[in-house]
Order: structure tokens, then sequence, then C-alpha cells
């Protein structure tokens, strides 16, 4: 077997990997694509098993960050056991990310006809594959805890064109996938000369029409401004009530406090326990809400994430359970489980007094108070685009995420596309996001995807900003992912044709 002819596909998982680790390199994703899409059209076979070993590549080079989490920095487990685990999770994650293109190598195979109706085609084809793919990586890592569902979005095309996120209000995270295929399909068509000017014109058009119609969702009469201040922790921060009294009396001075919204991070030690009631009321407006999330246990003795709403008085308002758990971080899986059932109960036992945490019963949701509708996730949430969509279709009009990076810690390629996932959810839903990170960035960005407040390392800070409310819901808010229904009818409709033509012949 030559296993050069494979390099295509190589090139392709290599050239979408370093655009998931430097965003400057962001508009290669539009022709890297280009020669696995060539290798397929130049074979007559599906060729699965190569094409799930591209993508295997890609998606271990996208998430490699995973081996930064090291569970003895945050759990203090170790031992050989561990080890194998953690290598395990990074490759197993990536075998199954990568069946994506083995997906859709076999469906390439069924559908091509290197007709016009393959710019239909092919992208629906690709992205019916992101979205097994995100299904598949919740059965693999299922455990008690789990929560099954398309929500694992790592590696997803769509992320990597944030210059087009504003035509994701109509047509989806799958729809800037399906956008970034097609652009790949015509340009090697295009080197191929079996694509004319006309396609190219068509498309353009088609992009430039869609950004076009995502801006539309621009500006409101009379739109509300709030202030918004995120609270931002370096990882093993040694911030204490002093520190927080000093930076408080410092931003009164520059006249940015108080504010309508402030968050903490998760696990910041500060919030929500903290009873410096003089200290809250010089953080917060009259009606202003403090959201912060932590680990706590109830009256049984399980322990939960809670996401906690208080108001200036230092009332709570509203608290929730984190319902959205990661798997190896605060449920163990049924796989990793028999592992370590079988090598070394002592570990599983160790990660269930330090780590576990018990899913909550009920999704989380908006809280109104002040006149303002807010909606916040803990930490993992801002993986999953659904959950915030859903949040911003029942009302909401400010998106927060308090999180903790601690365990991840020195991976600029994480960090980068956390970034991307949180600009998706403001932009695609035209609501300000907020993050409040511990070990990582807090941001402010408002509902057009600029950044109105950060910083550029990462150090003990409060970051202040005005962020502008919106209150009509974008298609994306509104229907959802409804490309991937589309896409599934296209690919159907082409397959149950092509298997007609057969069957009359």
């Amino acid at each position: 077997m030559n296993i050069f002819k494979y390099y295509p596909i190589v090139v392709s998982a290599l050239v979408l990997g370093l655009v998931f680790q430097r965003e400057t390199l962001g508009l290669l994703v539009f022709i890297g694509l280009a020669p696995f899409l060539g290798f397929l059209e130049n074979t007559r076979q599906s060729k699965f098993f190569k094409s799930w070993l591209g993508g295997f590549l890609f998606s271990a080079i996208v998430i490699h960050w995973f081996l930064a989490n090291s569970p003895s920095a945050w759990a203090g487990i170790s031992g050989w056991e561990i080890k194998i685990a953690h290598i395990f999770v990074w490759l197993g994650s990536a075998a199954i990310f990568g069946l994506n293109w083995g997906l859709f190598a076999w469906l390439f195979r069924l559908i091509k006809t290197g007709g016009a109706f393959d710019f239909l085609t092919i992208p629906s084809a690709w992205i019916l594959g992101e979205y097994f793919k995100a299904w598949l990586f919740s059965f693999f890592f299922w455990g008690q805890g789990a929560a099954l569902g398309p929500y694992w979005t790592f590696g997803h095309l769509g992320y990597a064109v944030p210059q087009f996120f504003l035509a994701g209000r109509l047509v989806g995270l799958y729809g800037l996938s399906f956008m970034t295929v097609l652009i790949n399909l015509v340009f090697l068509r295009l080197i191929k000369k079996t694509a004319d000017l006309k396609t190219v014109f068509a498309v353009a058009a088609s992009v430039v029409l869609l950004v076009a119609g995502g801006r539309a969702f621009i500006g409101e009469e009379g739109a509300t401004k709030i202030r918004v201040a995120a609270l931002q922790l370096q990882s093993q921060s040694r911030a204490d009530i002093f520190w927080l009294q000093k930076i408080i009396n410092q931003k009164k001075v520059e006249g940015v406090l108080p504010v309508d919204v402030f968050v903490a991070p998760e696990n910041s030690r500060l919030f929500p326990n903290f009873k410096e009631k003089e200290m809250f009321q010089s953080l917060l407006s009259k009606t202003g809400v403090s959201v912060s999330s932590v680990y706590k246990f109830d009256e049984l003795g399980r322990r939960f994430g809670s996401i906690s709403y208080q108001a200036a008085s230092g009332r709570l308002i509203s608290r929730q359970q984190k319902t959205f758990l990661i798997p190896a971080g605060e449920f163990m899986p049924k796989n990793l489980e028999w592992f370590f059932r079988l090598t070394n109960p002592e570990l599983l036992q160790r990660f269930n007094q330090l780590r576990k945490i018990e899913r909550g019963a009920d999704e989380e949701r908006l809280v109104a108070y002040g006149g303002l509708r807010l909606a916040a996730l803990s930490c993992s949430g801002v993986i999953a685009p659904s959950f915030y969509r859903n949040l911003t279709k029942q009302g909401a009009q400010i998106l927060i995420n308090s999180a903790s990076q601690e365990i991840i810690r020195g991976s600029e390629a994480f960090h980068g596309q956390i970034k991307s996932m949180a600009l998706w959810h403001a932009v695609a839903n035209a609501r300000p996001f907020v993050q409040s990170a511990n070990g990582g960035f807090s941001y402010l960005i408002d509902k057009d995807g600029r950044f109105i407040g950060r910083s550029d390392k990462i150090k003990d800070d409060i970051i202040v900003g005005d962020l502008t409310l919106e209150n009509r819901l974008t298609p994306y808010s509104l229907f959802g992912e409804w490309m991937i229904a589309a896409a599934f009818l296209i690919v159907l409709g082409k397959i149950g044709g092509l298997f007609l033509n057969k069957r009359k012949r």
C-alpha cells in the first residue's frame, strides 16, 4: 500500500488543525479542506478508515490542550493508571470526533455526481457528520451525571470564521460549517476548471447577503444600556477581601462603580459567601445583581455546582444547580470507571471524594430582577450553544458564564477556542455575553461581537464596561439549527433519487 497517495488527507488535517491553534490563520479554513475533497473526488471508494484517520489527526490537534489538564494538579490523583487514562481521554475523544471525516467520506461516495447539485449535497453531508459526532461523544463518555445531546462542538468549522458570525444569526453554527465547505468545494473546482465564475459570484453574493441579513439585527431605538463588571482571577490567586476593597476603591475613583451586573468566577472564594454588605453595595447599584458560582453540599451530603444571584443587599434572589458536567472532570464516565475498578479502585474513590459533582435536576433558567432578565451558566456550559440559545429564547437579555479554568493552564489554543465560542453566543443570539474566569480570561462582549472590556493577560482585576441590551430574537434563537434538518432532507433526497434511477436502469 502506497501511503503517500493519502497525503491530501494529512494536509487538510494539519492545515485545519492549525486554524484552531492560531487565530491569525483563520481564513485558511476556506481552502484547508480542499485537498481532502479533491482526494475524495479522485477515488471511487469511500476510504472511510483513511478519512477517519485524517479526522483523528485533525481532532487530536484541536483538543491537544486536554493534555494540559493534569489530574495530579487539581485532584491530587497520581499513578500510572492516571497517566494512561489522561492520554486515553485525549486520544479517545479525538477518535470519536474524527469519525465525522469517515462518515463524510462514506456519504461523499454515495451522493457525489460531479454536477452543480454537489454544491448542496456535499456541504450538507459534512454538517450531518458534525451533528453525528456531537451526539456520539456524549454516548462515548456516558456516566452518572452525563447529559445526552449534541453539546460537544469542538472543532466545528463554523467557529473558525468569526468574521461571518453575523450570518450565523440566520443559518446557525452548522450553517456556517455548510458555507465553509461550500467555499472549499468551489475553490477546488475552480482549480480543476470544472466550475465557472458564475458559480463563484453566486456563492460570494450568498455570503454577503447572509452577513447583511444578520446585520439587520444591529441596533434598536430606545435600547437600554447597563454597566457590567466581571472579576478576573489568576490561577491560585491570593486575592482576598482586602485586595477586593482596594480595587473597589480604585474603580470608584475612576468613576466606573457601581454597576448593574457584577459577575464573579466559579470558586472565587469571595462570592457568594462574603458578608461585607457595605462592600457589596459599593459594587452594585440599588437594583443591581451579582452572579457567582460555587460547589455546595446539600443536606444529604451530595455535591452540586451552584449558580447564585444576589441583590445589592446580599439577599439571595435565585440559586440554580449546574446541569452540564464535564466527563473525567466532574463525573467519572463508565469506560474510565470500569478501568479504575480493574486497576486501582482507590483512585476512583479518591476522585469521587474530591471531584464528583451531582447533575442538577432542572436546567438553568433566566432570572428577572431590577428590570433586567439575566441567564447564567457555570463554566462548561460555554461549549454547548443550545443551552444559551434556549435561555435567549426564554427572554434573557444578557448571557453570562461564571468559569473556573485553572485546570487548563498555559494553553493559548484552549483560551482561543473558548473565546470563539463566547463570541458565537453573543453574535448569534444578538445578546451581550459576559465571562468571568478564574485562571482564564474575563471579557465583556457586546451583542455584535465587539469586546467592550477585556484583559491582555490573566491577572487579578475587575473589568468594567457598558453594554446595550437587545430584546428581539434572531432566527437562530427562534428556530435553532434548522440547517441540520435541511441537510438531512437534501442528502436523503439525493440518495433516494440515485436509488430510484438505478432501479429504472
